[in-house]
């Protein structure tokens, strides 16, 4: 198919004061002075979804556009912000981005077939953030769904100065990602209480390759996350790290590396631990049980730790 390119310029004065600054939503302000602030695509909820779609988009040199999310009481910034929308969006790419590609949040329900994301790369980390920041959306009925995406993150560090993000960000959301491709980044997969499933799905990441802090409530109901058939390796964080309360069920994964940690780290969470091959681990432990657990671990295969 033949991609269509949107494509953002230099501004002609480059030391213009742009439009975002002094922007505000509640009690919070914003005083970004770069001209370039306000960058993208902006869909809501009140777009015809049986009129809207992108196929074969390419996002080339946006800044990044700023939304105010609710659910964190700060803004965030995007190329692409889906503000409640629920459309499909097949083989997106995003190159230069200053702030993250994909920005949700108030509900939105979209569902990402291929495409390639990329972290932010503006030289003020403060405004950077993953390549996908995805916050209070998808529902246990109709969740967020990527399938078939390729991700690169930051290469910053992980130490908690460095600036390093996760390449996928989601909060307080019910995701459901397949067939996913994090190529490098410093932390890959952040899930704080969120629910939902990662499945079949490489992560190749410096740090942590998927924390999870918390689960999903709604009402008196539970939720979880499925961490399925997944290849796992990281050069210096835990394969998998779960903490606060987290409650999930890893099966069939290879996790391996951890030079600075461990395979798998359960803090203070719930875990089912089925046919996971965890090793070599070049850190600690190939299974860390910490705090208050309830833990079943079952036909893994644990070896060179």
């Amino acid at each position: 198919a033949m991609r269509i390119t949107l494509s953002w310029n230099d501004p002609t004065n480059s030391s213009a004061i742009g439009e975002c600054y002094g922007m505000s939503s509640g009690n919070q302000e914003i005083w970004i002075e770069d001209p370039s602030c306000n960058e993208g695509v902006l869909m809501r909820s009140s777009i015809d979804l049986s009129e809207t779609g992108l196929k074969y988009v390419t996002f080339d040199s946006a800044w990044g556009i700023p939304q105010y999310i609710s659910a964190v009481g700060e803004f965030r910034y995007g190329a692409l912000v889906l503000d409640g929308a629920s459309p499909t969006l097949t083989e997106l790419e995003f190159n230069q981005i200053n702030t993250s590609s994909v920005l949700t949040t108030n509900l939105a329900q979209p569902t990402f077939n291929g495409g390639d994301f990329v972290v932010g790369s503006d030289d003020s980390t403060s405004i950077v953030g993953a390549a996908l920041q995805i916050y209070s959306s998808g529902s246990s009925v109709s969740p967020f769904i990527l399938s078939d995406i390729s991700l690169v993150g930051t290469d910053n560090g992980c130490g908690p100065r460095d600036g390093g993000r996760a390449t996928i960000w989601a909060e307080d959301s019910f995701i459901e990602i397949d067939n996913a491709e994090i190529l490098a980044g410093d932390y890959g997969i952040g899930l704080w209480t969120s629910a939902g499933s990662v499945t079949n799905t490489v992560i190749n990441v410096n740090c942590n390759g998927i924390d999870l802090s918390g689960k999903k409530a709604v009402g008196g109901t539970s939720f979880g996350f499925d961490i399925t058939n997944n290849v796992i390796t990281t050069a210096q964080g835990a394969g998998l790290y779960a903490a606060a309360g987290a409650l999930i069920n890893l099966r069939e994964n290879v996790i391996s590396g951890a030079e600075g940690g461990s395979g798998v780290v359960v803090y203070n969470s719930d875990a089912q631990l089925h046919d996971n091959d965890i090793g070599p681990i070049d850190g600690y432990f190939g299974l860390w049980l910490r705090g208050s657990f309830d833990v079943t671990a079952e036909n893994n295969s644990i070896f060179q730790t």
